[in-house]
């Protein structure tokens, strides 16, 4: 998920998630390190920074990375 959408922040859909269910994993995929920055600040904590994706990035290598958490 992108933590810039256009109904929603991604940050907004992590918390309603979060709600829901503590264990799915999500991963996030921004253009953007600060806004992963901004995320933080709102006092979101990802279990794994491997979950945040920075853009832009080889298919090949977002494949082998959303590959790695499913698997982790």
């Amino acid at each position: 998920m992108d933590l810039k959408l256009p109904y929603m922040s991604g940050d907004e859909v992590y918390y309603k998630i979060r709600l829901l269910d503590k264990e799915t994993k999500i991963c996030f995929l921004t253009s953007s390190e600060h806004s992963f920055h901004l995320f933080q600040e709102k006092g979101h904590e990802l279990p794994d920074l491997n979950l945040f994706i920075q853009k832009p990035i080889e298919n090949h290598t977002f494949l082998r990375k959303i590959k790695q958490i499913l698997e982790g």
